[in-house]
C-alpha cells in the first residue's frame, strides 16, 4: 500500500505499514499550476494506490482524459466540492471520501461518494460517532433541518482553547462546550450536513448577513470554466456575484469568447478583462 499526502502526521504510515511519498520542498513551487503538475508526475511515477488530495488537484487530474491513475482510495478536505466533481473523482477511483472537520475539533464527519450517485453540492456527510452538530441562528438557536446558519459542533476532541488568548477561546466555545465553526450550514433531513463555505468570508448584500455566496464557492465553481491564479468580483444588476477580473495561468484561452455558463448562482461571463497583475485590496 503506498500513500501520497501533501500534509498530514505519520499515523497512516505507522497504523497500515504502508509507504509514503511526499514532495520534497512544496514551499518552492511558485505557482498552483506547477504544483498540480508535481502531484500529476508523483502519481504516474509511484504507484499511488491511496491519495490524499486537494479538490483543486482533484479537478485537474480527474478531467484528464488520457491519465492512467493507479488510484483505488482518494480522500479531500478543506474546501467545498461540487456534485459534477464527485462524480468526476469517482470515475477515476474506486472509493471517494469527502472528510469535514478542523484543527480545533479535528475530523467531524465523512462522506463516501459512490460511482453513478447524484449527491447535492458541498456534501461532507454525518457526524462521526460521539460527534454532535447543530445549524443555529444568528442568535444561537438551533434552526430547523433545511435551514441555513451557522455549524455548532461538540465531541470529545474538541479543543480547550486558544494558547494564552482568552479573548478568542471565549469566542470560539460556548459555556456548554459547544464549538463555534463560522461556517454555512445546512442539516438535511436525513442527519446529513451541507458545508458551504466560511460565514465570514461571504459576500454581503445591501450591508446584511446574509449569505448570497461565500468565496470558497467561487472558487470552486470558477475552477471548472477558467484556469486562474486570482480573481477579482462584482455584484451584478440581479445582485449575483459575477467573476469580473481574472489573473490566468496563461494569456488569454484559445477558443475566442467563452459562452456564458452559470453555475448555481455564479454567472461565469462571456468577456473577461485579463489583467497582468490583480490588486489584493
Amino acid at each position: 500500500m503506498m500513500l501520497f499526502v501533501y500534509s498530514s502526521s505519520p499515523l497512516w504510515e505507522i497504523s497500515t505499514g504502508g509507504t509514503r511519498v511526499y514532495i520534497k520542498q512544496v514551499a518552492s513551487v511558485p505557482t498552483v499550476n506547477e504544483y498540480e503538475s508535481a502531484v500529476r508526475k508523483v502519481l504516474k511515477s509511484f504507484p499511488c494506490d491511496t491519495s490524499i488530495l486537494s479538490p483543486a488537484v482533484l479537478h485537474d487530474i480527474s478531467q484528464d482524459e488520457d491519465g492512467k491513475w493507479n488510484l483505488k482510495n482518494v480522500a479531500t478536505a478543506g474546501q467545498p466540492i461540487l456534485s459534477s466533481l464527485m462524480k468526476s473523482v469517482c470515475r477515476i477511483c474506486q472509493r471517494f471520501t469527502i472528510m469535514y472537520g478542523s484543527t480545533e475539533v479535528l475530523t467531524l464527519t465523512y462522506q463516501v461518494c459512490e460511482r453513478g450517485v447524484d449527491y447535492p453540492d458541498f456534501l461532507v456527510g454525518k457526524p462521526l460517532p460521539g460527534v454532535e452538530i447543530k445549524v443555529v441562528d444568528e442568535n444561537g438557536s438551533m434552526l430547523k433541518r433545511g435551514e441555513r446558519g451557522e455549524a455548532y459542533v461538540r465531541s470529545p476532541s474538541t479543543f480547550k482553547g486558544y494558547l494564552n488568548d482568552d479573548k478568542s477561546t471565549a469566542g470560539a466555545l460556548t459555556e456548554d462546550g459547544w464549538y463555534r465553526t463560522d461556517d454555512s450550514a445546512i442539516m438535511l433531513e436525513d442527519g446529513s450536513i451541507i458545508i458551504e463555505g466560511r460565514r465570514s468570508e461571504c459576500l454581503l448584500r445591501s450591508g446584511s448577513r446574509f449569505i448570497t455566496m461565500s468565496v470558497a464557492q467561487i472558487q470552486v465553481a470558477l475552477k471548472q470554466h477558467v484556469p486562474y491564479q486570482r480573481c477579482c468580483c462584482r455584484s451584478s444588476a440581479s445582485g449575483r456575484t459575477v467573476p469580473n477580473h481574472l489573473l490566468c495561468n496563461n494569456s488569454t484561452p484559445a477558443g475566442g469568447v467563452r459562452r456564458q455558463r452559470s453555475t448555481k448562482g455564479i454567472s461565469v461571463r462571456s468577456e473577461w478583462a485579463y489583467r497582468e497583475s490583480l490588486s489584493r485590496n
